[in-house]
């Protein structure tokens, strides 16, 4: 499978050499103010976005960022293009929004701040933040969630987030890699997150990623490792028993995940519990009936207790 994936990435290099150029040039010609880039000074932009097609945490940073903006009593929104939904345009979460009217990310982060964050979607960010400097005055503070490559605005603090397994600096353009622009790029960011770290880090890896790092970044830019943190299981429906504050290993675990990178996941479940069977589904999956049925089947036919763990 290796010796196949390196023939493919070989095959498809060409591609990558000719994408690399196309994206060279739209940023050239934004650097150039050739293309127009917009600020609004009355709101403060912070920009969390990565270089590669995903994965890396992103999501979780954000309202890490959120959290923190609050903590300094601004008043925050998010702003999203809301990947997934079924609808265009600038739209406001509400109440009723579902995932299909506003996209999963947005309204996890909706579900998770309610009521104290206004979380906006829409394509043209730059159109999005004039709607939202206009309709809501008190908002001073915007997080741009996914906007490292929107370059039609311009943030005051543009965060670039990597994973410790594969990080930019030793990736590749698309096709033949993930990376949606070059390496030089990482230089418009002004702070690194390295997320995804083993607890395990030590201070001679952490040298070897800055140097790396600093490839392409000015020596300035703070870089920051981080780890994920798991919060308690939290029941999907109202309804549904008090989730139990860690995994009980007694029962066996039946995981669905629908994230771009499940392996930590998976390896911490496995540590922690007797993980029976992992259901591995695309990143923004949406669950067909059927595949709930194949899930409430294997469940129905497990003797020992058994929970079913699903990410949001």
């Amino acid at each position: 499978m290796a010796m196949l994936l390196n023939w493919l990435r070989f095959i498809l290099f060409p591609l990558a050499c000719l994408y690399d150029g196309l994206t060279r040039l739209r940023n050239r010609l934004y650097d150039a103010k050739l293309k127009k880039s917009h600020s609004f000074p009355r709101l403060l932009l912070v920009s969390v976005g990565n270089l590669s097609v995903g994965g890396t945490g992103k999501s979780p940073l954000v309202e890490y960022v959120v959290r923190l903006l609050q903590a300094q009593n601004k008043t925050v929104a998010t702003l999203s293009r809301g990947y997934g939904r079924k609808t265009r345009g600038f739209l406001q979460a509400i109440p009723q929004s579902q995932a299909q009217d506003i996209g999963d990310e947005p309204l996890q982060f909706y579900q998770k701040f309610y009521p104290h964050l206004p979380v906006f979607v829409g394509e043209k960010r730059a159109e999005a933040l004039a709607k939202i400097a206009l309709q809501m005055p008190a908002v001073d503070t915007v997080v741009l969630d996914d906007a490292f490559q929107h370059r039609a605005v311009r943030p005051d603090v543009n965060i670039l987030v990597t994973t410790f397994a594969s990080p930019f600096f030793a990736d590749w353009l698309l096709p033949t890699g993930t990376l949606r622009e070059s390496r030089s790029e990482a230089n418009r960011a002004d702070l690194v997150v390295v997320s995804k770290c083993p607890p395990t880090l030590t201070t001679e890896q952490k040298n070897t990623y800055l140097r790396q790092i600093y490839r392409y970044c000015s020596p300035n830019t703070p870089v920051f490792f981080c780890q994920i943190d798991y919060l308690p299981l939290q029941p999907v429906f109202n309804q549904t028993p008090a989730a139990p504050a860690l995994l009980p290993k007694q029962h066996g675990i039946i995981l669905l995940t629908g994230i771009a990178q499940s392996t930590p996941l998976v390896t911490y479940i496995s540590q922690q519990a007797t993980l029976l069977k992992h259901y591995a589904f695309a990143d923004h999956h949406a669950f067909s009936e059927s595949e709930i049925e194949a899930v409430c089947h294997y469940y129905d036919s497990q003797s020992a207790p058994t929970l079913i763990i699903c990410t949001i």
